[in-house]
């Protein structure tokens, strides 16, 4: 707290029109386009050696002219290095606005100006030791004549106007650093101006650094009203234990009643499959019982028959009289529940059709067997 950043924005930055290279001359001082084009030469007029030493000594004192101007112009931009680096001494203080000036789009520009010019005369550098070693392979590959003579003065004339375009170029760039000079002045101002500016900025800390002792004050009453909060959950969390303590009894003992519950079942379908298999078993000893009974009383019914149909045969052969019962008819007549056979007098029975030539009897069919109710 008590730190602000004096950082403009990209938006309201002003542009800057300090270092505008639309008026300077176009590079390409030493384009191709220049150089002579070669042709037939009289090799009788002048001799080689004379031509190759002027050419050499042209392109000596080119050479020389060039590392001239290329020092002055680091000479310039040292010393605007040096105004730069003096300027940066006086803000020792105050590393927001040096972060500030950093930024400022007319130093930045300035900067890129003196690289981008530096760059220039590296090129013509470059561009002059091209120049020469082609000049080099023109000076051994052709013979020297009075037209190539003539082609070498011209040559130079137009080096002499491209180290003056060099010389203008380096007015321009003079010119450029007195513009750079009078923007840092302004600069200056500016800065004098922001020390006022983070003057009022230091006393509005000063205000706020007093609301922020009121917000901790106000901070720490918070706190306190959280710690009895907290408390009171510490209160609510203990009944939560106890709640869940019982609430696990009571699923110990669902546990439980279910295990119960489950044993009980468990004997409740074993009961009723042994008292199942119980009336199972009684009631097929019944039914065997009734099977021998019917075939007890299947077997006194065909003696019966034949009994009847003996009496027949002797009724034809003999006259009527009451003739006695036998002891098997008796039987199977008071097995059936029928009079003795007395009761007809001697007389032939009527009976049915089926009946005299077969007597069926039906087992029982279903048993009714009570189910026990489970539990």
């Amino acid at each position: 707290m008590g730190k602000f950043s004096l950082r403009p924005s990209m938006g309201s930055r002003p542009s800057s029109g300090v270092f505008e290279k639309s008026s300077r001359p176009s590079s390409g001082v030493f384009s191709s386009s220049s150089r002579p084009s070669s042709g037939v030469f009289d090799i009788a007029e002048i001799p080689r050696s004379d031509a190759s030493e002027a050419s050499s000594r042209e392109l000596a004192d080119l050479a020389q002219d060039l590392k001239a101007l290329a020092d002055q112009a680091e000479q310039h931009k040292q010393h605007n290095l040096d105004n730069f680096v003096q300027i940066l001494s006086h803000l020792n203080g105050l590393p927001a606005m040096l972060e500030h000036l950093g930024q400022i789009p007319d130093v930045v520009s300035l900067n890129q100006t003196i690289g981008q010019q530096s760059q220039q005369i590296a090129d013509l550098e470059a561009r002059l030791a091209a120049s020469e070693a082609a000049h080099k392979e023109e000076a051994t590959a052709h013979t020297t004549t009075k037209d190539e003579l003539s082609h070498c003065k011209a040559n130079v004339e137009a080096k002499d106007e491209r180290i003056h375009h060099l010389k203008s170029l380096l007015t321009n760039i003079d010119q450029d650093v007195k513009d750079a000079r009078l923007a840092l002045e302004t600069k200056d101002l500016e800065l004098s101006t922001l020390k006022t500016e983070v003057s009022k900025l230091n006393s509005l800390v000063a205000f706020q650094d007093q609301e922020h002792a009121q917000l901790s004050d106000s901070i720490t009453a918070k706190e306190d009203e959280i710690k009895q909060l907290h408390e009171g959950l510490a209160g609510n969390d203990a009944e939560l234990a106890h709640t869940k303590t019982v609430l696990a009894q009571l699923d110990a003992q669902i546990e439980s009643k279910n295990q119960e519950l489950h044993s009980l079942r468990t004997a409740n379908e074993l009961t009723f499959r042994q008292l199942l298999e119980s009336q199972t078993a009684s009631m097929e000893q019944l039914f065997q019982q009734q099977t021998h009974t019917t075939d007890a009383l299947t077997q006194q019914i065909v003696e019966l028959k034949q009994q009847v149909r003996l009496q027949q045969h002797l009724e034809v052969n003999t006259p009527p009289a009451s003739a006695p019962v036998s002891p098997a008819v008796s039987m199977a007549s008071n097995a059936w529940g029928m009079p003795g056979l007395a009761m007809f007098g001697g007389k032939k029975p009527k009976m049915h059709k089926r009946s005299q030539s077969q007597i069926v009897i039906k087992a029982p069919h279903k048993f009714d067997v009570p189910v026990p109710t489970m539990l």
